[in-house]
């Protein structure tokens, strides 16, 4: 086969032979569910959700930095990006560890 043939056809996820859509093909939903997953654990880990609400706030943030991350047009990707800031600047931020004396002297030496 040359490379002037034509397009080759090849297995692309999601799509039959022709290139058509293939029904029931669930792949990028739970690639998108997976990061979304993944940057709430990383929000629980950094702020303070006291309350079963401050938990759904974290959700929803969570899934506008997906989108932001993932939006091809600029106009989303910052309309995402200020709507998961301003749902975060309602939750409080966990307190930073506090260092303990041998530390702070470790730093020092």
């Amino acid at each position: 086969m040359s490379l002037q043939d034509g397009s080759v056809s090849r297995a692309i996820p999601g799509h039959d032979a022709a290139g058509r859509f293939v029904r029931g093909f669930r792949g990028a939903y739970l690639t998108r569910q997976q990061m979304v997953r993944e940057r709430l654990e990383a929000l629980q880990s950094a702020f303070k959700a006291a309350s079963a609400a401050d938990l759904a706030l974290l959700a929803l943030a969570a899934v506008h930095i997906v989108d932001s991350e993932k939006a091809r047009n600029r106009n989303s990707r910052v309309r995402a990006a200020n709507a998961a800031m301003r749902i975060l600047r309602q939750i409080p931020r966990k307190p930073e560890p506090v260092q303990t004396v041998d530390e702070l002297l470790a730093g020092v030496r």
